[in-house]
């Protein structure tokens, strides 16, 4: 977990709701054009039967009911607020990996800055980071531009239908780029390159045309194989 989400699981650990944490998150931590949150204040606990006692869930919200319970076990969550963190649920039920994708794309263009390091998952490239990156010139067809705010720009109506190709297109690598992993369907590819030692790539390529000369030679690339020891820091 970044400090993002630290701060946010000890917000709800104080009462907050899941969305007034991650809001109060993002307008701690300075995020651009994040507005102060409209519900920052302290939930009344008592009022609600609040016992210190009580475990939580993954999500750091207080479980159902009362009384003294046993401590909850030192384990790892297996999902947070995008969704599940299993890779091996993620690699076996791709929607559930397009909900993870979806949901972080969408904290990603609310906050319009910023990234997700474990956005979404794939066997062959493993955790894919989304980074909010520059959007490029608009005035040279948004030349030199990166991440999620160009492929906001140049493709606006087609954006919701990145983490659908990642979910489920084919994963294939071009022999004479072997660092690139795209991820094909029949009318669309995303990329993904190496972003440092953690194992993560980043999302660095879009295409939703059909039509696109690239696209063609993409869907005769070999498969790409799957990683082993894939896991993000």
């Amino acid at each position: 977990m970044n400090f993002e989400e630290l701060l946010a699981a000890a917000l709800k650990r104080q009462g907050f709701g899941a969305l007034d944490a991650e809001e109060i998150a993002d307008w701690y931590l300075g995020m651009p054009e994040t507005p102060f949150p409209a519900n920052f204040q302290r939930a009344v606990l008592a009022a609600n039967g609040y016992d210190p006692s009580q475990p939580r869930n993954a999500d750091g919200e207080w479980t159902a009911g009362g009384g003294a319970r046993p401590r909850e076990p030192e384990t790892k969550p297996q999902h947070d607020r995008y969704g599940s963190t299993d890779e091996a649920t993620l690699a076996a039920d791709p929607q559930k990996n397009f909900k993870r994708g979806a949901n972080a794309l969408e904290a990603v263009m609310r906050r319009r800055g910023g990234y997700i390091d474990d956005a979404m998952f794939r066997e062959e490239s493993g955790w894919i980071r989304f980074d909010w990156g520059y959007p490029g010139n608009p005035h040279k067809d948004y030349e030199h531009g990166h991440g999620i705010s160009h492929i906001a720009e140049k493709h606006p109506r087609d954006l919701n239908k990145l983490p659908g190709i990642i979910a489920n297109g084919r994963a294939v690598k071009d022999p004479a780029e072997p660092d690139k992993t795209y991820f094909v369907t029949e009318t669309a590819f995303a990329v993904v390159i190496p972003l440092n030692q953690t194992g993560r790539r980043i999302l660095t390529g879009f295409e939703p045309s059909p039509d696109s000369k690239k696209l063609a030679a993409i869907k005769n690339y070999p498969p790409a194989p799957k990683l082993r020891g894939t896991k993000g820091g």
